[in-house]
């Protein structure tokens, strides 16, 4: 197999990865960032007239611009790919 070819398995693999992770790395950076700010709605008469809205500097876009996370996303994206290409290499070795 070309090292090109194995170099889009392995990019492939770690993205598929990195979409599994996705939702659990969201809820665990996400849910302790000092970025994200929560706009408690208006009350009348004790009663939420407006629901709360919660903002983020990137739109909850993890890892991307703007996001104060970002340096630990990139590190756990690193470790994936380092999975991804021991996985790929244990594939090929297994052929």
């Amino acid at each position: 197999m070309t090292v090109a070819i194995a170099q889009k398995k392995q990019e492939s693999l770690s993205e598929r990865i990195m979409d599994d992770l996705c939702e659990q790395l969201s809820a665990a950076l996400c849910s302790c960032c000092p970025a994200v700010v929560v706009d408690r709605g208006i009350k009348v008469g004790g009663l939420k007239s407006e629901p709360d809205e919660v903002g983020c500097p990137c739109d909850f876009e993890i890892g991307g611009r703007g996001c104060a996370k970002k340096e630990i996303y990139k590190t756990v994206k690193e470790h994936v790919d380092e999975i991804a290409e021991l996985l790929v290499a244990e594939m090929e070795a297994a052929r």
